[in-house]
């Protein structure tokens, strides 16, 4: 058996924030049309108008001879690391059976990851207008105060912002009706797992169009469902159309305790995060749906990993494995000097054993090992980058700052610079 089978690009469809395709989030590039050079999105091919082309089928092709598609190279990088990544093999005999040798699928994909473009009420640190037209808003008023600043983030491109193109982007694509009612017919016919994302889809009405499509459509107690969102929204008519679905699963974005969470995914409210939280326990408090808080492990949160564990722990609630944030590299902790990582390390490595969960000793152990790695090169500019990135943001939001959060990161910074 391939040891390089993923089941995503039988199963999964991925539509990005601007309506293009990835074979999933992890994706490196978006999907090409058989010329190999333009895009494939829902406006020239529909939901599914891509399923069968040269692309994915040269994909699967790799996949099934031992083969590391280049699109693939983020899930193997964390998995030589010993790390968890999002690739999925368990269903691999299954999906071969239904192959053709020229990579042609016969079977209809089954799942899709759904951006509902990049409408958002957050600006978190690792995030960008791409995902957060919020963010754009603020560089945009950045720039009016501080014209060269704008310059320098779109020179220093993915070590500061994933996206510098287009900072008053916000993609609005899915309100076109005719792309709505193909979406809405596709997913209600013949898709069974939806996982929603945005954005944030709790603010956007067509979130709440289309399960109530399926609603009307009876189709809605044959998905499964899974809403990533950011807890900082609550709309109690969630209730009359998720608890009908097969199953739920619901994953609440939240990267810190209180304060440092604010700080990272500004400007989320740390009290009505945890009331939320009791709303999203309570709605899946039956055996048929499932609810996670999901953080994403950066250099901003990594010394917090085992209070956070423990804190979730202690409210019933379980802590989902996410890979470690890679971009914008200025978050990445593998880029930040071998002193400060060995430092937490130690910290980390002191309290492994007040963990409550002990499933996530192992889990904890790899990310030590990986804060440890000397192979690692750290590159002064992106440490420059960091501080002056994150100080001009701090100052312009008027909040604790980063220096105030984590002075022993500070501190680390100035010796080594």
């Amino acid at each position: 058996m391939s040891k390089t089978f993923c089941n995503f690009p039988w199963e999964h469809v991925y539509i990005e924030t601007n309506s293009k395709h990835r074979i999933c989030c992890m994706g490196e590039d978006f999907v090409t049309q058989d010329d190999g050079y333009f895009h494939t999105n829902v406006s020239n091919s529909g939901i599914d108008g891509h399923w069968n082309n040269e692309y994915m089928k040269e994909i699967r092709l790799q996949m099934l001879n031992g083969k590391r598609p280049a699109a693939c190279k983020k899930c193997f990088s964390i998995e030589d690391q010993n790390l968890p990544s999002m690739r999925d093999s368990a269903r691999q005999e299954l999906h071969m059976l239904n192959t053709l040798s020229n990579g042609t699928l016969k079977s209809d994909p089954t799942r899709i990851e759904l951006h509902f473009g990049n409408f958002c009420n957050l600006r978190c640190k690792m995030c960008s207008q791409y995902f957060s037209h919020s963010i754009g808003k603020e560089l945009l008023s950045i720039e009016q105060l501080d014209p060269d600043f704008i310059r320098w983030v779109k020179k220093e491109s993915a070590n500061v912002n994933n996206w510098t193109h287009d900072f008053g982007k916000i993609d609005l694509w899915f309100q076109d009706k005719k792309i709505k009612n193909n979406i809405f017919e596709k997913i209600s016919s013949s898709i069974k797992k939806i996982n929603f994302i945005g954005g944030e889809p709790t603010i956007i009405p067509e979130f709440y169009e289309l399960l109530e499509f399926c609603k009307e459509k009876n189709t809605l107690a044959d998905k499964e469902i899974q809403l990533i969102t950011n807890c900082t929204n609550i709309n109690k008519k969630v209730m009359n159309y998720l608890t009908e679905a097969k199953s739920l699963q619901i994953h609440c974005s939240i990267d810190a305790l209180d304060e440092r969470n604010h700080y990272i995914r500004y400007p989320a409210d740390w009290k009505t995060i945890l009331s939320n939280l009791n709303f999203y326990k309570e709605l899946c408090s039956n055996n048929r749906h499932d609810f996670y808080v999901s953080p994403a492990w950066q250099i901003l949160n990594i010394d917090q990993i085992i209070e956070f564990d423990n804190f979730f722990y202690e409210l019933g609630i379980k802590v989902a494995s996410m890979p470690r944030v890679v971009s914008p590299r200025i978050c990445d902790y593998i880029n930040f000097p071998f002193s400060y990582r060995q430092k937490v390390a130690f910290k980390l490595q002191s309290q492994i054993n007040s963990m409550k969960d002990k499933t996530k000793v192992q889990i904890v152990q790899n990310y030590i090992l990986d804060l440890l790695k000397t192979d690692y090169i750290t590159e002064k500019n992106l440490m420059h980058a960091f501080i002056t990135y994150n100080d001009k943001q701090d100052s312009y939001r008027k909040v604790k700052t980063w220096r105030s959060l984590l002075p022993e990161l500070e501190k680390s910074l100035i010796e080594y610079i």
